[in-house]
């Protein structure tokens, strides 16, 4: 039998010793003391506060430092941690219990790895260190990889695509599930120390085609309803 509602509630106050979740106890009178109309909140930091005057830039960031801070002498943090405790539990015990959950989790937790190592390939200069030490150089690095990261993966989804087609034209059933197993994570055709032309940059490529004949209805179906989402409309 699952636990719901207030189950969860009781659970997350009340966590086993034996689980291997941090044994730490929620304090619901730190939340009912702070959950007052006095409470300050990030939304009152830009809305003007209490009194109604737009607050200052440095008001706000002192605010904002004091809700950081940690100190568990600062109401409004501790009771913001609490709140986040009962989250965080809250959604472990979903988890634990909810196998659809643990599926997506799982699929979602494989397809960010899988981008993050694809990106880290792809960012091979000074074997992926960012030695510059500003914060905007170092942000300029990790968007410019983004982006060509993106373009491969383009790439390799229109390369994909079209021979899908010629397999299609040449007689072949393609089947969805077929397609779910492919992954434009590809790498053994880039050659990353190449030659690198710039001729080519001015040329306007071809419009691309989204369209592929195959059903993916059912799979679409098939995976919403493992889900848990019921059937799509």
């Amino acid at each position: 039998m699952k636990p719901t509602g207030a189950a969860f509630l009781r659970a997350a106050a009340s966590p086993p010793r034996d689980c291997f979740v941090q044994d730490v106890r929620i304090h619901w009178t730190v939340i009912s003391t702070a959950s007052t109309p006095t409470t300050p909140s990030k939304t009152s930091l830009y809305a003007g506060g209490y009194s109604g005057r737009p607050r200052h830039r440095s008001e706000r960031h002192a605010e904002s430092k004091r809700l950081r801070s940690g100190s568990k002498r600062n109401a409004t943090y501790a009771a913001f941690r609490e709140v986040g405790r009962v989250i965080r539990t809250v959604q472990l015990l979903r988890y634990l219990c909810d196998p659809a959950l643990r599926r997506r989790v799982t699929a979602a937790t494989n397809k960010t790895e899988a981008f993050n190592g694809f990106s880290q390939w792809i960012g091979f200069g000074d074997r992926g260190v960012i030695a510059d030490n500003d914060p905007v150089e170092q942000e300029k690095a990790m968007k410019f990889n983004a982006l060509l990261t993106d373009a491969v993966i383009f790439h390799n989804a229109l390369d994909i695509a079209e021979i899908v087609r010629q397999l299609l034209e040449e007689g072949w059933t393609i089947e969805p599930e077929d397609l779910a197993h492919v992954s434009p994570y590809l790498t053994e055709h880039v050659n990353r120390f190449g030659e690198y032309s710039t001729h080519e940059l001015g040329i306007q490529p071809d419009a691309y085609d989204p369209k592929l004949d195959v059903d993916f209805t059912q799979l679409r179906e098939r995976d919403l309803t493992a889900a848990g989402l019921g059937q799509a409309a």
